[in-house]
């Protein structure tokens, strides 16, 4: 009974250390063997040829599960990487969203005031042959570039007029020359000259001869905003 369980032993042994020698580039093979020559052995030691064959099993299967879990490892580091990339994307997709819905509002917004400005409309007085501006008539002038500025699709179209006193060709030209003045303060705050449409129309014939409350408001420069749409190039 000494005598077989010797013999065993022996049996266990060399396939132990013969399972060492397999090729090295074979790594889940050579696992395989260790394990195999290590539950052999140990299987001798626990009960003989019986014990030796049962413990090689465990030793296989040992060696197989060391193999799967170097092959394992790697992948759910890979996983881990992959999800806490997909969190940032989720997180910087939550940002382009929240941008984007910014961006729709702005832009109702910015829809809703032009057409709240569409058509406003506005005029300036001058005196018997006179073009220029006062500081009254100049600081409405900033105010209304203010908003051409924030607002640089529109186009303001500009009509200079004059009463009927006076021959016609002086009429036209004071006409101009009042137009002329409103455009120049309006650059002068900071208004694009392309935004604004000039027309001279020279003297009203309203039928008010002789009235001269009718005529102080002949002496006009109209103002009026147009949609982007709308509007044409300024033309002096």
């Amino acid at each position: 009974m000494k005598k077989a369980n010797m013999m065993a032993m022996m049996a266990a042994a060399s396939v132990f250390f013969g399972a060492g020698e397999l090729r090295a580039d074979d790594a889940k093979h050579a696992a395989e063997g260790k394990g195999f020559g290590t539950g052999a052995v140990v299987g001798a030691l626990v009960g003989g040829p019986v014990g030796a064959a049962i413990g090689a099993g465990v030793g296989a299967w040992l060696g197989n599960r060391s193999a799967v879990a170097r092959r394992v490892d790697p992948l759910e580091q890979e996983l881990k990487i992959a999800n806490s990339a997909g969190n940032d994307l989720q997180r910087e997709l939550a940002i382009v969203r929240d941008e984007l819905r910014q961006q729709e509002r702005l832009s109702a917004e910015l829809q809703y005031r032009q057409s709240q400005l569409a058509g406003l409309s506005l005029q300036v007085l001058f005196k018997t042959g006179n073009a220029d501006i006062d500081v009254a008539t100049g600081e409405r002038m900033a105010e209304l570039a203010a908003i051409l500025t924030t607002q640089p699709g529109f186009i303001l179209e500009i009509d200079g007029y004059a009463d009927e006193r006076g021959d016609e060709s002086y009429n036209l030209e004071l006409s101009r020359e009042r137009a002329d003045a409103i455009v120049a303060a309006l650059i002068g705050f900071g208004v694009p000259a392309a935004n604004l449409q000039v027309h001279a129309h020279g003297e009203v014939s309203g039928g008010t001869q002789g009235d001269l409350d009718a005529y102080a408001l002949e002496r006009r420069v109209t103002m009026r905003l147009v949609e982007p749409s709308a509007g044409q190039v300024a033309s002096n």
